[in-house]
């Protein structure tokens, strides 16, 4: 079982993981990325990869579940060491199976909240490409990685998600170091990096993979013009990027619409009714706005700010967004704030009702 767990938080691709042939075509785009710079030497592009909202509305019942598995386990293996003895016949195969899915179920629980421990508690560093020294540098599940570029490839990997139009199909993208001297396969990867998940096709994918290869092995002007958001750390960044608004609106470049908006945010009906409706899970979004801690990457790791012009065609924020900033996260603040209240109280409200009932 403790095996079993540790090969969780280790790089593993399954058998059937995508390679990118040529078949999907895609510009190189860093939508959906933060680019934190972007030089002659580094390029540092933080994915953003966090625990998703809907996720975090999920806990609550989650938990709730495996306290439920728990009781009934207990119950079930009691039942069978320690039979009761009745009037009754002995329990059948029906029985006795039931007592092995529930045991399944368990573990198949512990598993699954083992998996959001470290979405939840550990947000991964952003990925840094060291265009000289020929390496990419980052972190998984918690652990730093540090692969040889000329070793690296893109794997997409795919997992489903029902929705009410019946099952959908997401793409996850990640960086993986292969042997040296040997066919590229799922048994020939020694580690890698997940940089984006739930992405609805492989164009988004293909198009941050050549984003990536063209800085790295391509000429400056072939990349498209990119916005540089210099990683502060300030609380708007925090309620605008890192908070449920960002987890949410995830892909979209926040400070366009302030410019567009005036500052205003712009706030889906939909997706404001499913914040409200788990409302109670919505904590675990505000505890990584504020509280999750993010793993680092070593100083020796980051090279040195270039001397010479940048060859790169990037924007960087002045003070003239500052006021759509504060005026944006504001409103977020409020909105999420209005959410998680009066969604909480609506739960109570039922709760108590059904309890004194």
């Amino acid at each position: 079982m403790i095996k079993w767990l540790k090969l969780l938080s280790t790089f593993k691709l399954p058998a059937n993981y995508f390679k990118i042939d040529g078949s999907v075509k895609a510009e190189p785009s860093s939508q959906g990325t933060q680019v934190l710079r972007l030089d002659e030497n580094a390029a540092v592009i933080d994915t953003r990869q966090q625990v998703h909202p809907m996720v975090a509305g999920m806990m609550p019942w989650l938990v709730v579940g495996i306290f439920f598995m728990c009781y009934f386990l207990v119950t079930g293996i009691n039942d069978l060491l320690f039979p009761h003895p009745t009037n009754e016949p002995p329990a059948g195969l029906v029985s006795l199976t039931a007592d092995w899915m529930m045991l399944a179920m368990f573990f198949y629980g512990i598993a699954t909240a083992y998996w959001l421990i470290h979405m939840l508690v550990i947000q991964p560093s952003p990925l840094l490409l060291d265009r000289k020294a020929r390496k990419v540098y980052g972190s998984y599940r918690g652990k730093l990685v540090e692969m040889d570029w000329n070793r690296v490839k893109p794997a997409i990997t795919r997992g489903t998600m029902a929705n009410r139009g019946g099952v959908m199909t997401l793409y996850n993208f990640s960086l993986a170091q292969f042997a040296e001297g040997q066919e590229p396969s799922n048994k020939t990867v020694e580690c890698g990096i997940l940089l984006s998940a739930g992405n609805i096709g492989m164009e988004p994918c293909v198009a941050l993979w050549e984003f990536i290869r063209i800085y790295m092995d391509e000429a400056p002007e072939k990349l498209p013009a990119t916005e540089v958001s210099p990683d502060t750390g300030d609380w708007t960044q925090k309620w605008l990027e890192r908070g449920p608004y960002g987890g949410i609106y995830v892909g979209q470049p926040i400070i366009k619409q302030l410019r567009e908006n005036n500052g205003v945010p712009r706030f889906d009906f939909w997706i404001s009714v499913a914040v409200w409706f788990m409302a109670p899970g919505m904590f675990f979004s505000l505890y990584d706005t504020w509280l999750r801690p993010q793993t680092r990457l070593k100083p020796e790791w980051i090279p040195a700010l270039p001397t010479s012009s940048n060859p790169y065609a990037i924007t960087v924020p002045d003070n003239s967004d500052r006021p759509l900033r504060k005026k944006g996260a504001r409103l977020v603040m409020a909105w999420t704030a209005a959410l998680l209240v009066s969604g909480c109280a609506s739960w109570w409200w039922i709760v108590s009702a059904l309890v004194n009932a």
